[in-house]
């Protein structure tokens, strides 16, 4: 009925450094050099939560190698045991002179982890980002933020480092 026997794939290679602003615009989570409004001075936190993926692999504290395009996934709550999540989630790169650049994640579905956290009615604990990173160059840091409440709280355990647009 509604199953195909045969489906047609194409797959074609974008120069995200020649895309226009507007064409990456629609394929990439928006980045900002200002720290997202908090009612409040952020503050630094221990985090409930994980980053599970970078760039479709575990993450490691080893040196990551990337280039033009940089995904993260993962989940954050605020308690999860009592089915809290943040009202948004951010991925922080740090570069070596201390500049800051956030990018406010989406939400994803993340049912293994209501199920863990036994709330069923949670919001989704799930986040991902695909950063267009073809304009960085050079040593950052990947960390995590969140707001919740209207306050901003950078985690504190989330340091992993990479090497963008540079060969080791």
């Amino acid at each position: 009925m509604f199953w195909n026997s045969v489906y047609t794939l194409k797959l074609r290679t974008l120069d995200l450094r020649k895309n226009t602003k507007a064409e990456n615009a629609v394929l990439f989570d928006e980045i900002s050099d200002a720290a997202p409004a908090s009612l409040s001075p952020p503050e630094t936190m221990d985090c409930e939560g994980s980053i599970e993926s970078v760039n479709a692999s575990r993450p490691s504290p080893q040196i990551t190698t990337v280039e033009n395009a940089q995904s993260v996934s993962g989940w954050m709550g605020v308690w999860a045991r009592d089915g809290q999540v943040p009202d948004s989630v951010y991925v922080l790169l740090t570069g070596g002179s201390g500049k800051k650049i956030y990018v406010r994640a989406h939400s994803t579905r993340r049912d293994d982890i209501k199920l863990h956290f036994h709330q069923s009615g949670m919001r989704d604990p799930g986040y991902a980002a695909l950063v267009d990173v073809s304009g960085l160059q050079g040593k950052f840091t990947l960390s995590l933020a969140r707001v919740y409440k209207g306050n901003l709280s950078v985690c504190r355990q989330f340091h992993l480092p990479l090497l963008i647009n540079l060969q080791p």
